[in-house]
């Protein structure tokens, strides 16, 4: 609907359809989540926002869980929030305070039986540091974390 950069997008493995949220442009953060089908190469905004408009965070897929989750971001600051999204329901949540320090622009990958993503490195602007970790969520009915520290 407008340019714009930092939006994340990941593939929901149901339907094969794209969902891309947030993003930065000239009108600021967005709350919007894109959906694209690429088999009649249509793009539409969904009619629910994201809980706060963002651009710069990781967005995965759970295969376990048929969801997508979305790790970090910034919105005038960064996050340190997950958000879920259900694709199918069309609902979302957020869970806050769940990691520190806040970050954006980590690279995410979720493993193979959609159960834990893993997140490396980020820029935490509050301190000014280039993060050198390795964030690991695991995701049952409840997101948990724990630090892995690089040596």
């Amino acid at each position: 609907p407008s340019g714009r950069v930092g939006l994340s997008c990941t593939e929901f493995a149901a339907t094969h359809k794209i969902y891309c949220f947030g993003g930065a442009g000239n009108s600021g953060y967005s709350n919007q989540i894109l959906e694209y089908d690429p088999a009649i190469d249509y793009l539409s905004v969904l009619p629910i926002p994201l809980p706060t408009p963002m651009e710069g965070a990781n967005c995965r897929f759970s295969p376990a869980l048929n969801k997508i989750f979305c790790v970090g971001g910034n919105n005038s600051g960064p996050l340190n929030t997950i958000i879920e999204f259900d694709p199918v329901a069309e609902t979302i949540s957020t869970t806050t305070g769940v990691f520190s320090p806040p970050r954006q622009y980590d690279s995410c990958a979720m493993n193979s039986t959609g159960t834990q993503i893993f997140c490396f490195g980020g820029f935490a602007p509050s301190s000014d540091t280039f993060l050198n970790q390795i964030t690991k969520f695991e995701i049952n009915t409840l997101i948990t974390y724990q630090w892995i520290r690089l040596s």
